[in-house]
């Protein structure tokens, strides 16, 4: 934890990383809940994480939102709501890092509130807006080299005096230089 926020590292590919909060109450069929998380990014390798909350009696019984925080992301909320699809007996809610053993998931802010003023007849998962009148690109002047682009397929790249050079090597293939935003 630095300056009140947790930061998350899947140190071993092979294991978990798991946060999970213990919320030990029952829910009835239909229940609706929204859980509200801060999620950002500290490097430059995009994360997918999944926020869900399940029966600890049911195991199979869960709501849950696969959430893709892009590489240097900062604090930004996610939102998950749905509602239980049958009687709950203990209810728990977790968040797993799924596919990625770079440091570090951010999170903050994190909330299971039941919400009887909603009722999705499907569980939604709500990314955060992009932000107005803000550059998404991150790195463009490439200032710091390659950082916060991936390249695919045939393609030689290099970065000198802040332009990118990104040359196809095939020309029967494709060659790609993105970055998530």
């Amino acid at each position: 934890v630095r300056d009140n926020v947790l930061y998350m590292t899947r140190f071993d590919p092979a294991g978990i990383a798991l946060l999970a909060q213990p919320l030990r109450f029952g829910a009835p069929t239909g229940t609706p809940f929204e859980v509200s998380v801060d999620l950002g990014n500290s490097n430059g390798q995009a994360k997918r994480v999944v926020v869900r909350l399940f029966d600890v009696a049911g195991g199979s019984n869960a709501i849950a939102c696969t959430f893709n925080v892009p590489a240097y992301m900062p604090l930004r909320t996610y939102t998950l709501r749905g509602k239980t699809n049958s009687n709950w007996a203990v209810v728990d809610a977790n968040i797993f890092l799924e596919d990625n053993v770079q440091p570090d998931l951010m999170v903050d802010n994190w909330s299971v509130t039941y919400t009887p003023q909603f009722n999705p007849a499907v569980t939604e998962c709500l990314p955060p807006a992009p932000p107005a009148e803000q550059n998404l690109i991150t790195n463009g002047d490439f200032a710091d080299g390659e950082n916060g682009f991936f390249f695919l397929g045939d393609i030689s790249h290099t970065v000198a005096e802040g332009v990118l050079k990104a040359t196809r090597t095939n020309a029967g293939s494709f060659a790609l230089a993105a970055q998530p935003i």
